[in-house]
């Protein structure tokens, strides 16, 4: 939530949230035997939201607790997964110099954040049937606020043209966000950010606390400058605007696969259809 709103032109100095627990009956009893582990579930995530909104200075301002998600269903008991929805808004000096998606053609395109093996419980694990594979993504708040301000840093400068935060599908949903919005190819080197993961874990994996935006190939050596010393690199650049729109993955000067605008376009609107 954090990312979002500094990655629209958010002040970092001016965020709140909002926390809202949707959780199953955390109270042992007879008909909840597993009340114990519920509830000790409600506070790791008490204890976590703690320690973000500490780390990032941010205040929570109001929310709402449902606390007994639980029905019966043909005299099967139906309990949803334990949930925590944080809604963060932030104030911004002028809308105007509002950042977006869409990429600008010739550009640069940077990650900020470390890509880790982290395939446990992310999308692409669940869309395969993974439901044990790999490490679930670790949070170090340091770093994740590390990361926050060099970012807030590179965009007040005017060194940012267009930001995302990869989040759920990791970098690849991201990236294809990007390809949409602007019709623009995407040239991606996987050897730049991810030169120990397979392909899938380079772009599936949902490591926390990354920034992918582009920036002016002119501002490069300034961009490079500020992130000296972070976990960041330059991965890849986005095309001139006669080149068709695709996502290009590559692993140096070999193609692991490329996936055209029309084939994201479909993938986009069947999910859609099926909400």
């Amino acid at each position: 939530g954090v990312r979002r709103v500094l990655g629209a032109g958010a002040r970092i100095d001016r965020l709140a949230a909002l926390d809202n627990f949707c959780w199953p009956d955390p109270v042992q009893s007879e008909r909840t035997p597993d009340g114990a582990q519920k509830l000790g579930q409600l506070v790791q995530c008490c204890r976590g939201l703690h320690d973000a909104c500490l780390a990032f200075g941010v205040p929570l301002i109001s929310g709402k607790d449902s606390m007994k998600n639980d029905a019966y269903i043909g005299g099967v008991k139906i309990s949803i997964p334990p949930t925590l929805l944080v809604s963060v808004m932030g104030q911004m000096p002028d809308v105007a110099h509002a950042l977006e998606l869409r990429p600008i053609a010739g550009s640069d395109v940077w990650l900020l954040g470390a890509s880790k093996d982290e395939l446990g419980g992310s999308s692409a694990a669940r869309q395969a049937g993974w439901m044990r594979h790999g490490a679930v993504p670790a949070t170090d708040l340091s770093g994740v606020v590390a990361n926050a301000r060099a970012f807030v840093g590179l965009r007040d400068a005017g060194l940012v043209a267009s930001a995302s935060a990869p989040a759920r599908g990791g970098l690849a949903i991201a990236l294809v966000h990007m390809v949409l919005a602007s019709e623009l190819s995407l040239h991606i080197d996987l050897d730049a950010f991810a030169p120990g993961l397979s392909d899938v874990a380079g772009l599936c994996g949902e490591s926390t606390g990354r920034f992918l935006f582009v920036a002016r190939p002119s501002d490069r050596d300034q961009v490079a400058a500020r992130l000296a010393g972070m976990p960041a690199a330059r991965i890849g650049r986005v095309s001139t605007a006669d080149e068709p729109a695709a996502l290009v993955i590559r692993r140096g000067d070999a193609i692991r696969f490329t996936l055209g605008l029309a084939a994201m376009r479909q993938g986009f609107a069947s999910a859609l259809a099926g909400v």
